[in-house]
């Protein structure tokens, strides 16, 4: 069980820190703002808001977007009322999603801390800022190139950016396009699959993988430098031998590596009788 608490545990990293900008400190200081947004029978807001904490306007079409605050959605109370968001969200770096059903596509680029979201979501990263996903439940498909630290994902995910935490029901898939990928915790149930044909390298330093972990040929390195293994892990698909290190980590079944790897694995038990490979 120990093995299996210091595989899954979360870790706090020096990058997370630093995507962290004043809305954090606001909200440690209950300095920012609480907001609900009302919504109508149609699960639209009720309101057009106040152009300065968050705005709900279109011209073709319409979408709510939170600009600065806390906020939480309150669905209508009359009998038959839509429960959720059914309009696109976009969360801006200085707003943080507290808590509410979204029934649309989300384009987060500030904080998720709650909430359900039905449909796709993308966490977004810029030059300046990461989208942060701190918890919440995800039915559909999640994008992610900033940082994910907890959460229940219940649709297909695609990283390029970090995850330290969380539940993932399916297979997530791991490609590099704008950033280096990091998966430094989190629950993978269905296992993982690595494109290493992307501009940046992948690094696993820590995490539970319940399903198999793959890789797909590439010129990029992946990293193993912890983590607990359940199901196979092939990473023969790495044409290069010296782009693949594995220097932590437990096995239960021997990896299958590249032809002519050089890393080898010795044989190792936990309190309780379980045979671990281990470089």
């Amino acid at each position: 069980a120990s093995l299996v608490q210091e595989a899954d545990a979360s870790h706090s990293t020096e990058e997370e820190a630093a995507t962290r900008s004043s809305r954090d400190l606001d909200a440690e200081n209950g300095t920012a703002e609480s907001i609900t947004i009302q919504l109508n029978a149609e699960g639209k807001p009720a309101d057009s808001g106040d152009l300065e904490h968050w705005v709900y306007s279109g011209v073709t079409h319409y979408d709510l977007r939170l600009y600065q605050g806390i906020f939480t959605l309150q669905p209508s109370s009359e009998a038959g009322a839509e429960s959720a968001l059914q309009e696109n969200l976009y969360i801006y770096k200085d707003a943080k999603f507290n808590g509410g059903t979204v029934g649309s596509t989300t384009f987060n680029n500030g904080t998720i801390s709650g909430g359900t979201f039905q449909k796709a979501v993308h966490n977004d990263a810029t030059p300046n800022n990461q989208g942060l996903i701190l918890d919440g439940i995800f039915k559909e498909q999640v994008h992610n190139s900033g940082t994910i630290s907890n959460g229940n994902f219940q649709g297909m995910m695609y990283n390029s950016g970090t995850i330290s935490g969380g539940i993932f029901k399916l297979t997530v898939t791991v490609e590099a396009i704008f950033q280096p990928a990091q998966i430094e915790g989190g629950t993978f149930e269905d296992g993982m699959e690595i494109y290493l044909d992307a501009d940046y390298p992948t690094t696993i330093t820590d995490g539970l993988f319940d399903g198999k972990v793959s890789t797909k040929a590439g010129p990029q390195p992946l990293t193993i430098s912890g983590g607990l293994f359940t199901k196979a892990v092939d990473v023969s698909s790495i044409t290069v031998p010296d782009n693949l290190s594995i220097t932590g980590g437990y096995f239960v079944n021997k990896p299958t590596l590249p032809e002519g790897s050089d890393i080898a694995f010795t044989s190792v038990s936990d309190q309780d009788g379980r045979t671990f490979q281990v470089p």
